[in-house]
């Protein structure tokens, strides 16, 4: 009687990632992510894969560029999530890619659940978030979505990562015009379709905000055109009053203003 055990586990190409099926870790859209094992370095990974049989071939050129931006980035910052790997599975009309995993999800998720999270965790987040967006910015990248869905973290570390670069944008001039983002976390600018790399230090300051109150900006507003009233007017998110300490509040501010 044979002891071979047959493994009918998903597999990357080089039969080194394997997807774990049962351990979803995330969905949004056509993507969804799930654990996986690196069976060389004996280490978990995530395993993400996009449907784009609905997608026509200008979305799906939209999906290509964010695996092109981290292959550009090339593992080079430790706070800009990690790839690993990256294929396209024609049978099933996916296109696969290996990264780094968080631990504990999104900062989001993280705060909500933690709750009391204290001043000198702020700061270091504030950090490595700014180090992180240097980076792309020292290499022309706009990220165009920053928030706290998609910046994640280690709970064994405390230290972050920020992923999703699937509206990120190489910066081929100095200004870009194309209507992109989350409404709570787009700049005047983007709404005017005429920005440059700034507009990601704008999100940063309502990222930064969300981790500070605990809440989304502009949770006051019930639609999403009274949100855009408000910003190209630039009346500010009604939480800004609720932060007490004036050196964060002030930061919030200049990254807003």
């Amino acid at each position: 009687m044979s002891n071979e055990f047959k493994d009918n586990r998903e597999k990357s190409p080089n039969s080194r990632y394997v997807k774990l099926n049962q351990d979803k870790i995330g969905q949004g859209g056509q993507k969804k992510v799930f654990k996986a094992y690196d069976t060389i370095k004996g280490i978990e990974v995530a395993w993400n894969e996009i449907d784009v049989s609905p997608f026509d071939s200008k979305i799906q050129e939209q999906i290509y560029k964010e695996i092109e931006i981290l292959q550009k980035c090339n593992n080079q910052c430790v706070y800009i999530i990690k790839l690993y790997h990256n294929w396209i599975d024609n049978s099933r009309e996916k296109i696969i890619f290996i990264t780094e995993i968080a631990t504990s999800g999104s900062l989001r998720e993280f705060v909500n659940k933690v709750k009391n999270i204290k001043l000198r965790i702020i700061k270091k987040w504030t950090k490595q978030i700014l180090y992180g967006i240097k980076f792309l910015h020292d290499n022309d990248i706009i990220h165009r979505d920053i928030k706290c869905d998609n910046i994640f973290i280690n709970g064994s570390t405390g230290n972050i990562i920020i992923g999703d670069f699937g509206l990120a944008k190489n910066m081929e001039n100095n200004i870009t015009k194309t209507i992109l983002g989350t409404p709570e976390f787009m700049a005047p600018e983007i709404y005017n379709e005429c920005y440059d790399k700034r507009i990601d230090i704008y999100s940063f300051g309502m990222a930064l905000l969300e981790i500070t109150s605990g809440k989304t900006p502009y949770s006051e507003c019930d639609t999403i055109p009274k949100i855009w009233k408000k910003v190209i007017n630039g009346i500010k998110p009604k939480i800004i009053s609720r932060i007490k300490h004036k050196k964060l509040k002030d930061i919030i501010e200049k990254c807003i203003c």
